[in-house]
């Protein structure tokens, strides 16, 4: 069993099946098989020891109110922290302290 990607290609939705596993169950071009499609919800969960990580930094209030003044940089008009605006250039980096 394997997990894949559906794509679009011409009117048509199609599943690859990687190399390996075609030669494993012994397919060629042209082979007929029968499939069973389940959806899967794919959602990125972090190792144990990042979880943990994470927890401790949104529990340091130095950090959270870094993060929040960061928030209101990225609002604040000039292009924000993190992106430019739509149709602009982004910022040149801004000097890091040392």
């Amino acid at each position: 069993m394997f997990d894949a990607v559906v794509r679009k290609s011409g009117n048509s939705l199609i599943v690859t099946i990687p190399k390996d596993e075609a030669e494993h169950l012994g397919l060629r071009e042209g082979s007929h098989v029968r499939m069973s499609a389940v959806r899967l919800d794919r959602r990125p969960v972090l190792p144990p020891d990042l979880q943990e990580a994470v927890r401790d930094l949104l529990a340091d209030r130095e950090f959270v109110a870094g993060l929040r003044w960061l928030k209101e940089q990225d609002a604040g008009g000039e292009g924000g922290v993190f992106e430019a605006p739509p149709g602009e250039a982004a910022p040149p980096p801004r000097p890091r302290p040392d």
